[in-house]
């Protein structure tokens, strides 16, 4: 196990960094939006896309049904679809690691993933989703927590996300020329 984890953890390090800062951020977000410090761990754990959480969070504020927070979420989510299809043709064979990719491919997992050079085991690509979803509840823990805590505005967080997207990006021209 541990020796899975030391393969896995200098590839996913960008993103743990990256996904441990926004989580940590979100867990702000939501403590300054009223949630008590438990609620955006919840998100956190079972609704895995920081886009949708943070949407969750400004539509419950909002006043939005449940229903409608369901579909938003559902309609944003709907791009994994095209390329999380195409992503586990050649990915992990068992049930139980099909199911871990599924649910922790996020696009910056996907980005780290397909800009390697080498073809890394079914197990060390599924590590690196888990480290990184492990690191953005960690964040969110520690946001929620601080939140409650300290009565912090962070808007000035906002290009964290965006910071994220255009770090893989340019990963991603440099490793795929064409």
């Amino acid at each position: 196990m541990f020796p899975l984890l030391r393969q896995a953890a200098p590839i996913a390090a960008p993103v743990m960094i990256g996904y441990f800062t926004v989580g940590a951020t979100f867990g702000l977000t939501a403590a300054q939006a009223g949630f008590g410090w438990f609620w955006p761990v919840v998100i956190s754990l079972v609704q895995f896309a920081g886009a949708a959480q943070f949407m969750i969070v400004a539509m419950v504020t909002q006043g939005a049904a449940l229903t409608e927070i369901a579909a938003v979420v559902f309609l944003l989510n709907l791009r994994h679809v095209f390329y999380g299809l195409p992503f586990l043709s050649n990915r992990p064979k068992s049930l139980i690691g099909r199911l871990l990719m599924i649910f922790w491919l996020t696009d910056e997992t996907y980005s780290l993933l397909t800009t390697r050079k080498e073809n890394d085991p079914p197990q060390v690509q599924i590590a690196v989703g888990g480290l990184n979803y492990f690191s953005w509840a960690a964040g969110t823990v520690l946001g929620s927590v601080v939140g409650q805590l300290l009565p912090l505005q962070i808007d000035s967080f906002a290009f964290a996300l965006s910071a994220l997207f255009a770090i893989l990006l340019t990963e991603q021209l440099r490793t795929h020329r064409s």
